[in-house]
């Protein structure tokens, strides 16, 4: 069971690493135009 809910922390945690790092894609992908960059590493 305590497995099992590590599990879903993880899946939750690369759920919301995945959404933050399209949001930064989306942010900077919108700012090309005007010069702004930024570097996903």
């Amino acid at each position: 069971m305590h497995n099992h809910k590590i599990c879903i922390f993880h899946i939750l945690k690369s759920v919301k690493d995945d959404f933050v790092m399209k949001k930064k894609t989306i942010f900077a992908a919108t700012n090309i135009k005007e010069g702004y960059y930024i570097i996903n590493i």
